[in-house]
């Protein structure tokens, strides 16, 4: 076996055709990471000339030393454990001559309880891949634990199987009156202002995702117009405080059980669009223009949309935008022949965590959650590992 750099359609052919291929093995959703300040290696594994599997490795200086990062990946036939242990060789022979001192991978390796499962984990920790565990949260370089929603059921189906509480929220979103639009990357201010703080990626960056991905990326805002926002709330205060109104007279007329749970049930309505027609004359007192209230950014990869980058405003929360969003998204790729929609990682759902609230949001949607085996690392360059680690573990004693 031996290695060489390769081309971006010999990456993109292989990738395409392997049958754990996923969008983060390809040349452009590497590129884009470039702008993140790393080198991307692109390298094939060859015997006899037949490409045998292929790794996209980001190359970052830490401490001063050249560190590898895969994600989901690499790709070869992992039924294979002697083409693993070939492939596991040359790759350290590789890096190692290109002072790498070592790498970290997410392989896309599912975590189950078989026999196959078992040889394959325990070859890989005989070929000198070290296991970092069976992390809960997000300590990995992926999420351990990914929530897919599938597509493959009617529209309506998919509707009745989201939570009770998700179709409230979502019916909230709609009565607030929250538009979903679809966009290009001339309104990237809108996704930059909401996520700057959280994942600081610069504009250049959106720009690069843009051009990498070409036809193969959506972009999409939910906003709300303060002023329409505001006489629509009119609207419904006023028609619920005539419906009042008649109760009252009713109940002069006729008091029944049935006519004081209507009356005691529009009460409570009242109340409750009295306090939103308050908060919305602040608003549109405040707010002279468009309120964007949430973005996402979706990839599109084969027969599946990955929702790369989502952001919300946290001072419109309570306009449940990403909720209705992600269900129109839903609807939009299922027309478009999309099979499933990946929604990202979320902690292990059998712990508590300080990501209870994300895990509900996801978990809502009733997706089919992937249990990955988790991040390994394989040491490819044994001296300068060696000063590397030292020289961490100095720093942190200099720390205390």
């Amino acid at each position: 076996m031996y290695i060489r750099e390769i081309e971006k359609d010999e990456l993109n052919n292989f990738v395409n055709n392997h049958p754990l291929g996923s969008i983060y093995q390809t040349y452009e959703y590497n590129q884009v990471q470039i702008n993140l300040g790393y080198d991307v290696l692109y390298l094939g594994f060859f015997i006899d000339d037949e490409l045998k599997g292929t790794a996209s490795i980001l190359v970052k200086k830490v401490d001063g030393y050249k560190y590898g990062y895969i994600r989901r990946g690499f790709l070869t036939d992992f039924n294979n454990l002697n083409l693993i242990s070939s492939f596991a060789n040359t790759l350290v022979s590789y890096l190692g001559k290109l002072n790498i001192i070592g790498i970290k991978l997410s392989l896309p390796i599912i975590k189950e309880d078989s026999l196959k499962y078992n040889y394959l984990f325990e070859h890989l920790i005989a070929n000198n891949f070290y296991h970092f565990g069976y992390n809960n949260y997000f300590e990995a370089l992926d999420p351990r634990f990914e929530a897919i929603i599938s597509l493959e059921d009617e529209y309506i189906t998919i509707v009745k199987n989201l939570k009770k509480s998700l179709k409230n929220r979502i019916k909230q979103a709609e009565e607030k009156n929250v538009k979903l639009f679809r966009t290009d990357e001339k309104k990237i201010n809108y996704i930059y202002n909401q996520t700057k703080n959280k994942l600081h990626y610069s504009k250049d960056h959106f720009k690069l995702m843009f051009k990498e991905h070409e036809n193969n990326i959506d972009y999409f805002y939910a906003k709300i117009n303060p002023k329409d926002h505001l006489e629509d709330t009119k609207l419904k205060y006023f028609k619920e405080e005539e419906n009042n109104t008649y109760l009252n007279e009713l109940m002069t007329k006729k008091l029944d059980e049935k006519t004081l749970n209507l009356k005691l049930k529009s009460d409570q309505k009242l109340l409750s669009l009295k306090n939103e027609l308050l908060l919305a004359t602040e608003t549109s007192k405040k707010y002279k223009k468009d309120i964007i209230l949430a973005t996402a950014i979706i990839l599109k990869y084969k027969d599946t949309a990955y929702l790369e980058i989502e952001g919300y405003n946290k001072l419109f929360k309570n306009f449940n935008a990403k909720h209705l969003m992600l269900l129109r998204l839903i609807e939009f790729y299922k027309n478009q022949g999309i099979k499933k929609i990946h929604i990202g990682g979320i902690t292990n759902p059998d712990f508590d965590s300080d990501f209870e609230g994300l895990n509900q949001f996801k978990l809502a949607f009733n997706p089919n959650i992937i249990e990955y085996a988790g991040d390994f690392e394989l040491i490819t360059n044994q001296q300068l590992y060696f000063l590397y680690r030292n020289k961490v573990t100095l720093k942190n004693l200099f720390k205390l």
